[in-house]
């Protein structure tokens, strides 16, 4: 080799060697009973390698069941070939190992020797000990949205992923296996067993179970898998192959690229229960007597053209109407049934074509709830209830339903409320509930390929043919990313209403960015305007930025007075949200041009550009910003109110003079809430003073107290804070109060909180009327109260 080659090959040796040097690598010792030893970038991981079986539980022919407790013969492989087998008078029962640089496979196959079906078997393949805390990052969620960690997973839901990072890096444990029902799971406490649960009763649909049975002379096989990355290692990244199996095993049915939003409406109305079980004695009867009121006429076709005015101003794709059936049965939350208009809501059936045409001759699609149930009255036609006897099955009884809103109204958007349902199971019987199979939002799927399913419970499963529907406010930030991992097309429908859009705000933009879809009520100004702005955020985030960054103060002020509202936000986006861009010297901060240039977007007629511009502010640092903040902080109209709130809390001292008067004037407002939560971030005793004042005013809204100022004491923490929440919690008559006043006094680490949450805890018992939700509330505090206790002393 020349010179100059040789000199090449040693600089780029130089370039990788780091690289090779921080590539994971796991060894692997086979042993006697299993593995000897694992090794991960030298650090030894195992805790113990022999291979387990805890239980094994056979059925004989006339369904009794038996668990044997034989001893096995035990055999092992070679370092070459290492394998393990435990022989049983039952069967054969061996795990292989195969092992490479950061990932160790498991091939488990089970063979039932004897006469009887093996209907459940437990297996401890390993058990690890990783180093340090653990930290178990959540990629799945539950059925309303929610995201949590699950440690226990089967692939009947979801793919089996189950992540964990230590101070070793990131490990990942999965099953290659897309079908067959598994149960997998991973321990968490010092040292981490692998546990394999094949077949048992537990049910995850309705009717769709985990079972796996071995009949005799039959063989079945299980694949694992453990992934291991650096620290900072994406586990999807780790598990895309079993992303990809799942899309391959579930193909993707559901075709819906309109993502705009939908408008929902609740109508109400209809008859009582006593009217409905009278009507429906004779309903032929009742129906061909039927007449509508030109008042009611009237009113709903101004309301059908009210709310399309609502819709199209708002971007809406379509309208779903809730109670289309009426509501004034108090035991039935929503009937579900458009069929059953005519029954329960007879004005509003013989208005219900018209109104449905002003929707659609706005260009909106027309959409209703529907459940799985039927309503029904009684036997003795005394009362009117939900029954899943009287269903057809879920496929038919929704099929039906769908084809006749789509046959009457054109309807294209179905919310399938409460999507399970009730039925007698197992030998006594006895009546559960069991969430619809996703079997059916397939078939369903596949029949009606021209309309959109939301079932309000999700899963992961569903995706592939629905789009599931969550809630902001009970924690949903969207479709996870292990669903679009296994279909990049899937999106969800989340719903904005009860929680605040503003203050939630950038994680609607995150959700639209990403293919989701948003609801919200109609009618609805701060809603309106909030999600128009994501909408627009989302659209500038994917369009191609200015040709180049701005390389000086000039181009700066040029760019953040262009007359393209991207390029104005892409420009305000360019210095930074949480600073000055490195990539030059800090305009934000000492070129005053700029500061009033950001300022001057303050009124920009772009809510993406408003936002934006509020956050560099904030960012700034430059003490001019401090008054213009506060006067968008305190404008209701602007809808800014949190962003705001936000991006003058950075100021720390110097922004309370400006925050004190919003917070102190009270009222219903988002305005006093954001300040007040702004005081609670900044902390001291400058804005402790002020909260403690709020607190101490008779007069403060009842809602600020519990959304914003106890909240913000807790965050304050200083002892005249606690003190203020300890009073409170010892007088307030409003079991919200007393609930939320000590979860924060719980957050303060003041020493007396425990005492003082345990003495209120015994006060609520002793109510003629204590409030459960309050009671689990304070438990949760004085938990927290006593772990800071214990890690201070």
């Amino acid at each position: 080799m020349n010179a100059s080659r040789l000199t090449v090959a040693l600089i780029l040796l130089a370039l990788i060697a780091p690289a090779l040097a921080e590539a994971p690598k796991l060894v692997v010792s086979p042993g006697a009973k299993g593995l000897e030893a694992l090794t991960w970038n030298g650090a030894t991981v195992l805790a113990d390698g022999e291979f387990k079986v805890a239980r094994a539980v056979f059925e004989k022919a006339d369904g009794a069941t038996y668990t044997p407790n034989d001893k096995p013969a035990v055999a092992a492989g070679t370092r070459k070939h290492p394998f393990v087998t435990l022989t049983y008078p039952w069967g054969v029962v061996s795990c292989a190992y195969q092992g490479g640089n950061n990932r160790l496979d498991l091939t488990i196959a089970v063979e039932n020797t004897s006469q009887d079906t093996l209907r459940e078997i437990h297996l401890t393949p390993l058990v690890l000990a990783l180093p340090g805390e653990l930290n178990w990052p959540r990629i799945f969620d539950n059925a309303f949205g929610q995201m949590g960690v699950q440690r226990t997973q089967h692939n009947v839901e979801q793919p089996t992923i189950i992540p964990v990072r230590s101070d070793a890096g990131m490990a990942v444990l999965v099953n290659l296996d897309p079908t067959g029902p598994l149960t997998v799971s991973l321990g968490s406490g010092k040292t981490q067993a692998i546990t394999v649960q094949s077949g048992g009763d537990k049910m995850i649909y309705d009717e769709v179970y985990v079972r796996r049975p071995i009949a005799p002379g039959k063989t079945d096989t299980y694949r694992l898998s453990l992934r291991l990355g650096s620290p900072n290692a994406d586990p999807l990244d780790l598990a895309q192959d079993v992303c990809d199996a799942w899309a391959q095993a579930y193909p993707m049915t559901l075709d819906w690229p309109d993502r705009r939003p939908i408008k929902r409406l609740f109508p109400g109305g209809g008859l009582t229960e006593a009217e409905a079980v009278e009507r429906a004695k004779d309903l032929e009867a009742a129906t061909a007597a039927d007449t509508l009121d030109p008042k009611f006429r009237e009113m709903m076709l101004k309301k059908a053209a009210a709310t399309a005015q609502s819709a199209k101003e708002f971007g809406a794709q379509g309208i779903i109407l809730w109670e289309i059936e009426g509501n004034k049965i108090g035991k039935i939350t929503y009937v579900g049934d458009p069929r059953h208009t005519r029954w329960l809501n007879p004005q509003m059936d013989l208005v219900a074509d018209e109104f449905w045409k002003v929707i659609s001759d706005a260009g909106l699609l027309p959409g209703v709830c529907l459940r799985p149930s039927r309503v029904i009255y009684n036997a003795e036609k005394s009362t009117v209830q939900h029954s899943y006897g009287a269903a057809k099955p879920p496929f038919e009884e929704l099929d039906d339903k769908i084809q006749y809103a789509k046959d009457r109204w054109g309807c294209k958007l179905f919310y399938i409320d409460t999507n399970g349902v009730y039925r007698p199971r197992g030998k006594d019987e006895a009546w559960s509930w069991g969430l619809l199979a996703p079997e059916v939002w397939r078939k369903l799927s596949l029949k009606h390929p021209d309309v959109l399913i939301i079932p309000e419970l999700g899963s992961t499963r569903y995706y592939a043919n629905s789009s599931c529907y969550s809630e902001m406010d009970m924690g949903s930030r969207g479709t996870p990313e292990v669903v679009r991992r296994i279909w990049p097309k899937a999106f969800g429908c989340l719903q904005l209403e009860d929680d605040d859009p503003v203050r939630k705000h950038d994680i609607i933009v995150d959700a639209v960015a990403k293919g989701d879809i948003l609801m919200a009520n109609a009618g609805s100004e701060r809603t309106h305007v909030s999600v128009q702005g994501a909408y627009k955020e989302a659209e500038f985030r994917k369009q191609t930025p200015p040709k180049h960054a701005p390389r000086s103060t000039e181009e700066v002020v040029r760019g953040l007075g262009d007359p393209d509202s991207h390029v104005r936000w892409a420009t305000v986006v360019f210095l930074g949200l949480s600073g000055p861009s490195p990539a030059f010297p800090p305009f934000v901060k000492n070129d005053p041009a700029i500061v009033d240039a950001l300022i001057k977007l303050l009124d920009d007629p772009e809510y993406a550009v408003r936002k934006s511009a509020v956050r560099a502010l904030g960012a700034s640092g430059n003490p001019k910003a401090v008054e213009p903040l506060a006067k968008v902080l305190a404008n209701e109209k602007a809808y800014l109110d949190y962003i705001a709130a936000d991006a003058l809390a950075k100021f720390g001292d110097p922004a309370v003079d400006v925050l004190a008067p919003i917070a102190t004037a009270g009222g219903r407002g988002h305005s006093p809430r954001a300040a007040v939560l702004a005081l609670g971030n900044i902390g001291g005793d400058k804005a402790a003073a002020t909260l403690v004042e709020i607190a101490n005013n008779p007069k403060s809204d009842w809602g600020l107290k519990r959304d914003a100022l106890y909240p913000a004491l807790g965050r304050v923490g200083t002892e005249a804070a606690a003190t203020a929440l300890i009073e409170h919690l010892r007088t307030q008559e409003n079991p919200y109060l007393r609930g939320s006043a000590a979860d924060a006094l719980s957050r303060t680490g003041d020493p007396r909180a425990a005492k003082e949450i345990e003495a209120a805890i015994a006060a609520e018992k002793a109510r003629e009327k204590p409030d459960g939700h309050n009671l689990g509330i304070m438990n949760s505090a004085l938990s927290r109260a006593k772990e800071t206790q214990a890690k201070s002393e």
